[in-house]
C-alpha cells in the first residue's frame, strides 16, 4: 500500500475493515487535517460485482448530509481503486462501550434517540434510503456521546431485490431471504435492527444476542 494518495492523503495507520474496503487514518498535506481513508477494493460482494457495490456506497454518501453521519469531503480513483476521504471519527463504538457494562438508563436513551434520528432521515429522504447494517459495531461515539453512523457500505434504496446486505443476528428476515426469493427490503429492515440494537444495549451481552437472534432468524427463514 502507497504511503501517499493524490500527493495529498498520507496514511497514518490502518484502522480496519469496512463492510468493502480498508479503513485508514490519514494526514491531509494541504490542509493539516486528519481524515478517515477508505479503499474500497475489487472483490466479489454479496453475489454482485464491486462496482455496484463501489458506486452504491459513493452515491449514498454524497447524498447523506447529516450531524450523525460523517461527511464526505472527497472521492477519486487511483491505482483501478475507488478512494473516499471522509471524517475522522474520534470516540468508541457502541460495541466497545456495552461490552464495559450495563449503560445508564439516560446515557441509553439519548444514543438510542439519536440512532433514531439519523435512520429517520435516511427513510425521509429521496429516493428512500436504508441503512441495512444497523449495529453496535457501526454506531461510533464521541466524546460528548455524539453518535455517528459509520460503514454505509450496506446503503440501499428502498425496494432493492436480490442482495444479501447486513450483518447475521441484527439482519432482518427479509433481508436473509433476498437473494433466495428476491424479497423486497424496506424501512421494515432498519426498524428490526434497531429493536435487535436496543436489545444487546440493555443486556449488554453479545453472546445472548448472537444465539437467540441468530436462531430466531433462522427459524423464520425456514418456515
Amino acid at each position: 500500500m502507497k504511503k501517499i494518495w493524490k500527493n495529498r492523503y498520507q496514511i497514518l495507520e490502518e484502522k480496519g475493515m469496512g463492510g468493502n474496503g480498508k479503513v485508514y487514518r490519514v494526514w491531509d498535506l494541504h490542509l493539516e487535517k486528519e481524515w478517515a481513508m477508505k479503499v474500497l477494493e475489487e472483490k466479489i460482494f454479496g453475489g454482485y460485482e464491486w462496482e455496484e457495490e463501489r458506486m452504491n456506497e459513493l452515491e449514498a454518501l454524497k447524498r447523506i448530509s447529516h450531524s450523525n453521519f460523517p461527511r464526505i469531503v472527497d472521492a477519486f480513483e487511483e491505482e483501478n481503486k475507488s478512494i473516499l476521504i471522509m471524517d475522522y471519527i474520534k470516540g468508541v463504538t457502541l460495541e466497545q462501550m456495552i461490552a464495559k457494562g450495563p449503560l445508564g438508563e439516560e446515557e441509553m436513551v439519548s444514543i438510542l434517540l439519536q440512532i433514531c434520528d439519523a435512520v429517520l432521515y435516511l427513510h425521509q429522504s429521496t429516493p428512500v434510503l436504508l441503512y441495512l447494517d444497523l449495529k453496535p459495531a457501526n454506531i461510533m461515539l464521541e466524546e460528548d456521546s455524539h453518535v455517528k453512523l459509520v460503514d454505509l457500505g450496506s446503503v440501499a434504496m428502498k425496494g432493492r431485490r436480490g442482495k444479501i446486505s447486513g450483518s447475521f443476528g441484527y439482519a432482518s428476515p427479509e433481508q436473509m431471504k433476498v437473494q433466495r426469493e428476491g424479497s423486497l427490503l424496506t424501512e421494515q429492515s432498519d426498524i428490526f435492527s434497531f429493536a435487535i440494537t436496543c436489545f444487546v444495549c440493555h443486556s449488554y451481552y453479545k453472546c445472548i444476542n448472537t444465539i437467540i437472534c441468530s436462531n430466531f432468524v433462522k427459524c423464520i427463514i425456514c418456515t
